[in-house]
């Protein structure tokens, strides 16, 4: 099994980008974001992986898509953070969109948790 090593350059180019359009440091962006002070640190001058859930953390503070970050990661896109229209059926926009609305990741978090045991138990016709 071949594995790619992790290039942090374009994450970190496009992280510096964002620190600098808002005037931010690494230790105040952190932790406005909800991150350790030291995390913004790490993924651009250390040169290390960010985590999934600190990736889509950091978009939803710079205001980006998640899926941008991700794959500059080396992560796959996640579906649910595409554009809506056109990949979600038209009467389920306004639950993802109310779903994507919802700021506290981890209420978000469990709230898909929860969706997704009742999808389970319809689906096992409980």
């Amino acid at each position: 099994m071949t594995t790619t090593k992790y290039d942090h350059r374009p994450l970190a180019a496009l992280l510096r980008k964002l620190l600098r359009e808002r005037g931010e440091s690494y230790r105040g962006a952190s932790m406005r974001a909800g991150l350790d002070y030291g995390a913004l640190f790490r993924f651009v001058e250390q040169g290390r992986r960010p985590s999934k859930d600190s990736l889509i953390t950091l978009a939803e503070y710079f205001k980006v898509n998640p899926n941008e970050l991700l794959e500059l990661a080396g992560y796959p896109r996640i579906r649910l953070f595409d554009d809506v229209e056109g990949h979600v059926p038209p009467e389920l926009t306004g639950v993802v969109q109310r779903m994507l609305a919802v700021e506290d990741a981890a209420r978000r978090a469990r709230l898909i948790r929860v969706l997704e045991e009742m999808l389970d138990l319809c689906a096992s016709g409980g």
